[in-house]
């Protein structure tokens, strides 16, 4: 096999599987791997007695598994894996459809508590469920280049600067004055999640009793940032305002500018609207066995958006004539999907284009995610972005920088 295809183990779980697990039930989970854990620092038994709300070990857990010092054993990642594929409403719902004699406990639990005791104690059920429910991953990202490569700063007094002016902008946007930047250190990138609230919301609910009650409550909400380590660029999930703030905020924070991250335009699809057939056309000897257009947006010439999407390649569908017709009239592509074959690779690799900045395509597998992207550089579909200077980091030991990290995030 081509060293460019080895497998790579799976990236480190949604911190808020380990946040939301019941903990001595967490324990559990991880007691197969007890002598990794307490060989760098996690005691089980600890963490089993840990109050829901004390998110000290779990954090400690959660740095560890994404560290690039320690080397999770690749068992317990795709453990956790699973464990996160069903910890959502569709395998929460599967579960208690399929538990017909009902040996789940029956108490209130959450997706995360019971996904786990259906893995320990159940593992044929949570076998059948594992293959019906499976979380989709947010993996639709928007890219800010930076300026020049520079390492991410440690220093804890910056991040709690960025916390707070965060918690300014969600405040003055009638959000609760309140944002914690969680970061966690791994391989190839630093992962960044901001906790905020939402909006104040009235929501009715059912007591123990099946009595209704009302309460307005906040609820959290998270959304992603990553810091890739070898180009120093940032790519950002969530709502526009949320993404521009944490884009502007952490370059004024942590390099000193508000437009350390710049926002160019990356992705274009104007090689689509000129030449759709050789942009999406397979080139064996690099291993691209096949390209397929999965879905278009095309703003024509009088401001009409049409949309088209298909099952399979749409060049091979009913509309293939129309879309040339509409392309060949000048009409502007504002969105494509495509599916693309990779040798030694069993399924299509979905990629999603919104230009000027946003790719969405599975980040799990960081080789696919590369081999991806050089693709889009040769089709050109991405362009390269502006840098004034190329700085390498430099690299600080794994375990101590995302201990200093953690601290300044709790800050």
């Amino acid at each position: 096999m081509d060293p460019a295809f080895a497998s790579h183990p799976p990236p480190p779980p949604p911190r808020e599987l380990l946040e939301r697990t019941r903990r001595d039930v967490l324990a559990r989970v991880l007691a197969p791997h007890r002598a990794f854990l307490e060989a760098n620092g996690v005691a089980l038994d600890a963490l089993a007695a840990t109050p829901q709300d004390d998110l000290s070990l779990v954090s400690a857990v959660y740095a560890l598994l994404a560290s690039d010092a320690a080397e999770p054993p690749a068992a317990l990642l795709e453990m956790l894996a699973a464990l996160a594929g069903v910890a959502c409403d569709a395998g929460h719902e599967r579960l208690r459809m399929l538990d017909k004699d009902k040996r789940l406990p029956q108490g209130r639990l959450g997706h995360e508590t019971l996904a786990a005791i259906a893995m320990l104690d159940f593992p044929a059920l949570f076998g059948e469920v594992k293959l019906a429910a499976k979380r989709p991953s947010a993996t639709a990202l928007v890219e800010f280049p930076a300026k020049a490569n520079k390492g991410l700063p440690v220093d804890p007094t910056r991040w709690a600067s960025l916390g707070r002016a965060m918690a300014t902008l969600f405040a003055a946007r009638g959000r609760p004055d309140h944002c914690e930047p969680l970061v966690t250190r791994g391989a190839r990138e630093t992962v960044i999640d901001f906790v905020f609230g939402r909006l104040p919301q009235t929501s009715e609910r059912l007591t123990e009793s099946n009595a209704r009650t009302q309460s307005t409550d906040v609820m959290t909400q998270r959304t992603q940032a990553l810091f890739v380590h070898a180009t120093g660029d940032l790519h950002v999930a969530g709502y526009e305002f949320v993404r521009e703030g944490i884009r502007r905020l952490m370059g004024e924070h942590l390099f000193d500018d508000a437009d350390h991250f710049q926002r160019c335009d990356l992705y274009s699809l104007d090689a689509i609207e000129e030449d759709l057939a050789s942009t999406i056309a397979a080139d064996v000897e690099r291993g691209v066995i096949a390209i397929e257009l999965r879905e278009i947006y095309l703003r024509r010439a009088d401001g009409v958006l049409s949309t088209y999407a298909h099952g399979t390649c749409l060049m091979l569908s009913s509309v293939a004539d129309e879309v040339r017709e509409a392309l060949g009239a000048g009409a502007k592509a504002e969105h494509v999907k495509l599916a693309v074959r990779l040798a030694d690779r069993k399924r299509f690799v979905r990629v999603e284009i919104t230009p000027p900045r946003r790719l969405d395509v599975p980040r799990g597998d960081e080789t696919v995610l590369g081999l991806v992207r050089d693709l889009l550089v040769r089709r050109r579909l991405l362009r390269d972005a502006p840098r004034t200077s190329m700085v390498v980091p430099r690299m600080e030991d794994g375990a101590s920088e995302a201990t200093a990290l953690a601290a300044g995030a709790a800050t």
